[in-house]
């Protein structure tokens, strides 16, 4: 998977990035005594809140993904939005990825293993049917 930049922004303002392979959706910030810092980043709220336990001085927040200037799309990270995003089958994520990608080689197949890596990083991904594509 390609790397993605998130920024998570205190309640003071101030940007906290972090360059991860796996999307993410939130992150615990700790106030301290030289201000606010980045804890963590999760792929969803409920780890985010579990990792912030009772302390009055943390905060969950939700972060953004930022595309580095000049990015070009990748056919893996079009493949996580898409599980990720809509509710397409994984035919229709082919067909989609076919689209934008004529010299893609991807595979219904790919497309439920990219997903079920994706789940097992903690990332929430709906269940969809059966392969039906290939």
């Amino acid at each position: 998977m390609p790397v993605t930049t998130y920024v998570a922004t205190d309640p003071a303002g101030g940007r906290h990035e972090r360059a991860r392979r796996t999307p993410c959706t939130h992150a615990v910030l700790e106030e301290g005594p030289d201000g606010w810092e980045a804890v963590a980043f999760f792929a969803s709220a409920e780890a985010a809140e579990r990792r912030m336990g009772k302390a009055d001085n943390r905060k969950v927040v939700e972060v953004a993904a930022v595309e580095p200037a000049g990015a070009r799309p990748t056919v893996g990270a079009l493949v996580a939005r898409l599980v990720t995003e809509s509710a397409a089958s994984y035919a229709e994520v082919v067909e989609e990825v076919r689209r934008q990608f004529p010299e893609a080689r991807t595979t219904a197949r790919s497309v439920a293993s990219t997903a079920a890596r994706l789940r097992r990083s903690g990332v929430d991904v709906p269940m969809r049917s059966a392969l039906s594509a290939g």
